[in-house]
């Protein structure tokens, strides 16, 4: 799983595949199996033997809990920060670059670069707590405030690609 945004371009084009760098550095690709813009969760497929099963927390992190971002932010692989959940339920507003905004988000301090789009998000236990979503650059006077997708979004949006092809996404407004 990743963010949609992350693939987005290629999802739109028929047999194109994506670039997956596993965690002993081996590249592979991976097709897009499907995406679900609203909450910006994609669901990818590596032809990949004797991996780990990725370990998601099914508890909703507290403020003040220990945040671990994996990622390759600005080019930087293997790149690992830690911060703290800052807050819950975050929402973030439509931008030209998620025009439908997001909802419903961890809050982190943990530095979220461009790169780490799409990245896993862990607990203090190792467990998947989401995927790094975005962050507020420094131009719009913020520091160090980043958003997490929260695991138990991801894990039943995924679910739900994978059965029907697409998750039902009510919206009002």
């Amino acid at each position: 799983m990743t963010d949609a945004h992350v693939v987005e371009d290629q999802q739109r084009q028929p047999d194109t595949s994506v670039q997956v760098q596993l965690a002993d550095g081996t590249r592979t690709s991976a097709s897009v199996l499907a995406v679900d813009d609203p909450t910006d969760v994609a669901v990818i497929r590596a032809e990949r033997s004797n991996l780990p099963a990725a370990r998601f927390s099914t508890a909703t992190p507290e403020a003040g809990d220990l945040t671990v971002v994996i990622g390759t932010p600005v080019g930087l692989e293997d790149t690992v920060t830690s911060g703290i959940v800052s807050g819950l339920h975050r929402n973030m507003p439509p931008s030209r670059e998620q025009p439908q905004g997001a909802l419903d988000l961890i809050q982190t301090d943990a530095p979220i670069s461009p790169g780490n789009s799409g990245g896993a998000v862990a607990d203090n236990k190792g467990q998947i707590i989401g995927l790094s979503e975005a962050y507020l650059p420094p131009s719009s006077g913020a520091v160090a405030i980043g958003f997490v997708t929260p695991s138990a979004t991801v894990t039943n949006v995924a679910d739900q690609l994978l059965k029907n092809g697409k998750p039902p996404t009510p919206s009002l407004g």
